[in-house]
C-alpha cells in the first residue's frame, strides 16, 4: 500500500499513456479502464513483478504491464479495491516512529550525536535487534499481555464495518467517474481518451527520433 505523494519529478497527479493517475492500467486497444486479474512477483527473463488486467469496455483477452513502469502507482493491491481503501483509512502516519527510535535507542542515526562510533553492519544490526526486543516488551506491557500485568492502553480498538468499507470504495469510484477515468461519464471518458492518444503519439514520436539518432550514428564511418 503506497499512498501517492508529490515528488520532484511529478508534482501533480497525471494520467499516463498506459495507466491513469490512480495506477489503473488502460487497455492497449481502446484506452478504456480495466479490472484486476492477477499479479506475479517474478516473471520474464529478469524475474520482475507484473500485473495482468482485463479491459472493462470488452476488448478480448488479458493484458499485462510490468510494475517497473511506475513503482509508486502500479501496485498489486489496486486503489479501487475495498481492501486498499480500508487499509488507507485505518492507517495513520507513522513517520514519527523513526525519530522516536533515534531518540530512544540511537538507531539509524542521521547525525554525529546519535551515530554509533563503531563502523560496520554488525553493530547496526545488533543495536536494531536489541531495540526491537525492547519495543516488543513495551508493547506487551502496555497491552497487558504479560503475565500479571494490567492493560495501560485504554484506547478502543478501531474497527471498520462492511458498510463503511463499501462507502470508501464507492467514493473513489465516483471520483473516477467524475474525472472520466471510467466508462460512465461519456464526456470525461472522451477527454481522457484524447489525452491517452496524445501521450501515445508523443511517446511514439520520441521513440522514432531516438531510433533515427542511434541508427544514424551507427551508419557513420
Amino acid at each position: 500500500m503506497i499512498p501517492w505523494r508529490a515528488s520532484n519529478h511529478e508534482r501533480t497527479r497525471e494520467d499516463h499513456a498506459r495507466y491513469d493517475r490512480h495506477g489503473i492500467p488502460t487497455c492497449n486497444h481502446c484506452g478504456g479502464d480495466s479490472s484486476f486479474k492477477r499479479f506475479h512477483h517474478a516473471t520474464g527473463p529478469a524475474k520482475e513483478p507484473r500485473l495482468w488486467f482485463q479491459c472493462n469496455p470488452g476488448c478480448p483477452g488479458d493484458q499485462s504491464i510490468y510494475c517497473k513502469a511506475n513503482w509508486r502507482l502500479l501496485l498489486p493491491l489496486w486503489r479501487t479495491s475495498e481492501a486498499y481503501q480500508v487499509l488507507r483509512q485505518s492507517h495513520d502516519n507513522y513517520e514519527h516512529t523513526h525519530h522516536r527510535w533515534r531518540e530512544r535507542y540511537c538507531l539509524a542515526g542521521d547525525s554525529r550525536s546519535d551515530r554509533p562510533k563503531r563502523i560496520g553492519i554488525g553493530v547496526q544490526q545488533l543495536r536494531s535487534s536489541a531495540a526491537l526486543v525492547i519495543e516488543w516488551f513495551t508493547i506487551l506491557h502496555r497491552q497487558g499481555w504479560l503475565p500479571g500485568s494490567t492493560p495501560i492502553n485504554t484506547t478502543p480498538e478501531k474497527r471498520i464495518s462492511r458498510s463503511h468499507a463499501a462507502s470508501y470504495t464507492q467514493r473513489i469510484r465516483t471520483h473516477r467517474q467524475e474525472l472520466g477515468l471510467s466508462g460512465t461519464n461519456a464526456a470525461g471518458r472522451a477527454a481522457h481518451q484524447k489525452e491517452v492518444a496524445r501521450f501515445r503519439k508523443t511517446s511514439a514520436d520520441a521513440s522514432r527520433r531516438a531510433h533515427a539518432t542511434v541508427t544514424g550514428r551507427q551508419e557513420e564511418p
